[in-house]
């Protein structure tokens, strides 16, 4: 259950007693408006015997080129601690997994929060032919996650261990930007619009913590203190391009179209930390992508009306290649008028195709020179949601 918008119009009419009311600036409106722009909850579990590598290869692959006495306290270094990486040679800054591979893998995660914007918009009309708006909005961001990998099999001394590695991270931030948009109204039963929307420049903090736990059956425990990290840093989204039109059939109803282009290779991240090599990774790994969506609405009777939608957002990965990776919303909703108030009923049905990783291997790592390598759990999400508005006009 969540709030999902909440939202209030005035209307500031701008004509004189003896104006002409069908030519110049007719009327202004002011919005004020809380909405929700994203949600992320999610629960995952999967489970699978991996012939291929273990999480000790994670490990040995961050710690490549670190001497075992510069490790420090992190999970690396607790991984050196637990016995699941030793060096090759004494004093080796490279080193071998000490779990061997045909080992059960098993990763469940939570995850919580979501995006919202407060938005301050104005309007106005010009003769019934073009309106323009502007909107000022302030953007929240709260994410939450909480991760339990659990690893089990046979070391390569032939012990058989059990290891568990949980992740906790906490993010929150608060950000600005703004939308600029214009309706122009050639006849009376078409109309096109183009939207301009700014990137949001956020401020972000992440609190992170991660901790291993790793038993030898009839041998040795170790269960280390938790690694905390804190971390504040600048993003900036992408610019969104926006145009759409939309085909009024009198009384009887409308047919809209809609388009967006975003480019998310251009995000863009910095603080007081070496950012370039997030930099580098959000460029290889996203890509421009084209949103579009197709609505409809009737009025079945005087009061009722029906209408129904199709929203596509498109595939933002680079190395994800097909349809399965867009985002596909279907909706169908009822909506009842009665005197100066309104209610509206929506359902949403919100299908896609999704990819998890507990951990990966970098292609540099000695033991999978060709390609990067990592065990990864192919997600098919299918999401309802039901959406009750009430709106009174006064």
């Amino acid at each position: 259950m969540n709030l999902n918008n909440l939202s209030a119009v005035w209307h500031i009419p701008a004509s004189t007693r003896n104006a002409d009311k069908t030519r110049g600036w007719l009327n202004f409106n002011i919005g004020l408006g809380v909405s929700r722009t994203n949600d992320f909850t999610s629960n995952i579990f999967y489970r699978g015997t991996n012939p291929v590598s273990s999480i000790a290869d994670n490990f040995a692959d961050q710690a490549e080129r670190i001497a075992p006495g510069a490790l420090g306290k992190n999970i690396v270094g607790d991984a050196f601690q637990a016995y699941v990486i030793n060096p090759v040679t004494e004093n080796a800054s490279t080193y071998n997994p000490d779990l061997d591979i045909n080992n059960l893998q098993t990763q469940s995660s939570v995850r919580s929060g979501g995006q919202s914007d407060i938005n301050l918009s104005m309007g106005a009309n010009y003769s019934n032919k073009l309106y323009l708006g502007l909107a000022l909005g302030i953007a929240t961001i709260r994410y939450n996650f909480d991760g339990i990998y659990d690893e089990s099999g046979y070391n390569l001394g032939n012990e058989q261990y059990d290891l568990t590695y949980t992740q906790n991270q906490r993010t929150s931030g608060v950000g600005v930007n703004a939308k600029l948009g214009m309706i122009f109204k050639p006849v009376q039963q078409f109309r096109i619009g183009a939207t301009l929307s700014t990137p949001t420049w956020y401020t972000i903090d992440d609190n992170y913590t991660d901790r291993l736990a790793v038993s030898y059956v009839g041998s040795d425990q170790f269960n280390l203190d938790p690694n905390q990290y804190t971390l504040s840093y600048r993003m900036r989204t992408p610019w969104k391009f926006s145009g759409g039109a939309a085909v009024f059939l009198n009384k009887f109803g409308f047919l809209s179209a809609d388009i967006d282009y975003i480019d998310y290779s251009d995000i863009r991240m910095s603080g007081d930390y070496d950012s370039a090599t997030d930099q580098q990774q959000i460029g290889q790994n996203y890509k421009s992508a084209i949103n579009y969506r197709l609505g409809a609405e009737f009025n079945v009777l005087n009061q009722f009306f029906i209408r129904g939608g199709y929203n596509v957002m498109g595939n933002p990965y680079q190395n994800l290649k097909g349809s399965q990776y867009d985002v596909k919303t279907a909706s169908g909703g009822l909506g009842y008028r009665f005197q100066n108030y309104y209610i509206d009923v929506t359902y949403l049905n919100v299908k896609n195709s999704d990819f998890n990783s507990p951990y990966s291997i970098s292609s540099a790592y000695k033991y999978f020179s060709d390609t990067g390598s990592g065990p990864v759990a192919n997600i098919s999400r299918k999401t309802d949601q039901v959406f009750l508005t009430f709106g009174a006009r006064f």
